[in-house]
């Protein structure tokens, strides 16, 4: 029984060595040489033509080889392309566990840009949306889209202000398209203070009134919103306060001092022109405007009979047309009620930076007077027209 067991672990030890011997008698498998190749484009003869091909040319590298391309094509050469990035990949050597990948790009010409013309009809009246423009297009493949500044989508713009517009024009190429812009400009007859209308931002309309070589507005400020100073948008004013339908109407909004002012520093010069929230073109009036207003209007004849300005400029149908209405004022989110018309100027007060310049009038005076109020009262704002009227 011992001598079986000796010659069976004999046996064992015997196969186990074989198997040692086996192995150890593999060969290492020998890897490929590394491939070497040449690729022969022939690009897109036209915009959009289907007529590029790539052609793989193999110089050296075990076989054998296998073409995989990105368009699903499996041969050494791919034609019918469009313009643009292919890939393909090559499996080679006896057992096909190398690999080679390689990105190659079809060009073709750029595009004519599409033709485009217009046709323009300005408007007929200063400040109002009554222009039009219209684009015709050459070239490229139709149909056609269109995208205005104002946002049209069709080939014509209506209901344009006075201005410059862009219209970017794409063709329906495939698979890729031509994209062209232009831009046209709308006029309008020169500005006529007294006898045309200025909108704001909100598309509110004043009447305008010529007093002295000053343009003003004829009636209140009642803009509801600002554009934001980085993204562009609307937003709604910060201290603008309403009673009844005095914002919808001529008496205007009132304003606290720092929402007319719109993030501007008080004026610091007499003629200093701050914008404010007045509409593009126009700006707040210091307290020397005002004063030059009173001045103009202290002389007998100028904007009515009489010596005294606040009389000429009170009423709907003032005789100098300014029309100052008795709106009251805000005290602090508080509305008061009374016989007088309060108006901001830019200029601070110099006594106290809290405090700022208005021009009042009251129903029982017939002059122009002055005060200094806290800048988050409400009054009304009136607006003067840059460039003074020869």
């Amino acid at each position: 029984m011992k001598h079986l067991m000796k010659q069976l672990i004999a046996t064992s030890f015997v196969f186990a060595m074989m198997g040692t011997v086996i192995t150890s008698c593999d060969k290492e498998e020998k890897r490929p040489d590394p491939i070497e190749l040449e690729m022969q484009v022939q690009h897109a003869s036209a915009y959009n033509a289907k007529d590029g091909s790539i052609d793989v040319n193999i110089m050296s590298g075990d076989p054998p080889f296998i073409f995989h391309w990105s368009t699903g094509d499996s041969t050494s050469s791919v034609s019918g392309l469009f313009a643009g990035d292919y890939t393909v990949k090559i499996i080679y050597g006896p057992n096909g566990t190398s690999f080679f990948e390689q990105t190659t790009t079809v060009e073709q010409p750029e595009p004519a840009p599409l033709n485009l013309t217009f046709s323009v009809q300005d408007s007929p009246v200063y400040g109002r949306p009554l222009g039009m423009a219209e684009v015709s297009v050459e070239g490229g493949e139709p149909p056609y889209t269109y995208l205005w500044s104002n946002g049209a989508t069709t080939a014509i713009a209506e209901d344009l202000m006075a201005g410059t517009y862009t219209v970017t024009v794409t063709d329906s190429g495939d698979p890729f398209y031509i994209t062209t812009t232009g831009s046209v400009t709308i006029g309008q007859p020169e500005f006529v203070c007294g006898q045309d209308s200025i909108p704001d931002i909100d598309g509110n309309y004043y009447s305008t009134v010529l007093i002295g070589d000053q343009c003003w507005l004829g009636e209140n400020l009642r803009t509801t919103n600002v554009i934001h100073p980085h993204d562009g948008e609307l937003i709604p004013i910060d201290g603008r306060f309403c009673r009844g339908l005095f914002c919808q109407n001529k008496e205007g909004a009132h304003y606290s001092w720092t929402a007319m002012m719109n993030g501007a520093e008080a004026a610091a010069e007499p003629d200093e022109k701050i914008q404010g929230i007045c509409p593009t073109g126009w700006h707040l009036p210091t307290r020397e405007m005002f004063e030059e207003l009173d001045t103009w209007l202290s002389v007998d004849g100028n904007g009515g009979a009489g010596f005294f300005s606040g009389a000429k400029m009170k009423g709907e149908n003032s005789s100098s047309g300014f029309d100052a209405l008795f709106t009251g004022s805000w005290g602090f989110t508080i509305y008061t009620q009374a016989p007088y018309a309060g108006f901001w100027s830019s200029s601070q007060s110099t006594q106290n930076p809290n405090n700022a310049r208005i021009i009042y009038l009251t129903q029982d005076t017939p002059f122009m007077n002055g005060s200094n109020e806290p800048k988050g009262y409400g009054f009304n704002v009136r607006c003067i027209k840059d460039e003074e009227i020869p």
